[in-house]
């Protein structure tokens, strides 16, 4: 969500990685800032929480609360977790605000894209890395109009890369519209992809129960 720039990577196309994991360290001014105004933000609501409010007024009171709970938002709207952001606070340490960041792995899964290189800027909604769980595939199928109409959801599937060995799968989704070029409709059917063996971009070949 801001500019950074590219300091580590800390894993490669085709690495599997799991949910939590460091994928890449970024830096950047606007977090630097951001960090250093919750250590301040925080600093003032723990001073205003020890005098109490027969001390401070309510007004001042509420306002400091408000800013730690702004600058703690800040923080993690940036890209930090709400783990790495209470690691700052506390440490309470100013120099910690760097505005270094590790940008976390949101699940499980293999590292399909990683477009980017070591020192590079980044700007704002730029993709960093294309995560992909392939434990559970689907795969795009097409049919006939005319036999589209005895598939049922649920229906029993088989998929095949050769022709030989198959792979049972269960069609969970239907496209209501047809294909304007080939005039047919779009199945998705859900395969157990367990053994890996299924992989984005191949073609294969379905049976399925009417």
């Amino acid at each position: 969500r801001i500019t950074a720039q590219v300091v580590a990577r800390h894993v490669r196309l085709g690495e599997d990685v799991t949910i939590g994991l460091p994928l890449v360290t970024l830096s950047s001014v606007e977090m630097a800032a951001a960090q250093g105004a919750l250590i301040v933000a925080d600093k003032e609501w723990e001073r205003v929480k020890s005098l109490g409010r027969q001390t401070v007024s309510e007004r001042r009171f509420y306002e400091a609360q408000v800013a730690q709970q702004q600058a703690l938002a800040a923080v993690i709207a940036y890209g930090m977790t709400a783990a790495q952001a209470a690691s700052l606070v506390k440490a309470g340490d100013a120099s910690k605000a760097t505005g270094a960041f590790d940008l976390l792995a949101p699940q499980d899964g293999t590292v399909l894209r990683d477009s980017f290189i070591v020192g590079e800027l980044i700007e704002p909604g730029r993709v960093l890395f294309d995560i992909s769980d392939e434990s559970v595939i689907w795969v795009e199928a097409q049919i006939v109009q005319s036999a589209a109409m005895n598939v049922e959801y649920g229906s029993e599937a088989r998929v095949s890369l050769d022709g030989k060995s198959w792979i049972t799968g269960r069609l969970i989704q239907r496209n209501h519209q047809l294909d304007e070029t080939t005039r047919t409709r779009g199945l998705r059917i859900e395969v157990e992809n367990a053994d890996d063996r299924l992989h984005p971009g191949q073609f294969v070949e379905v049976e399925l129960s009417t």
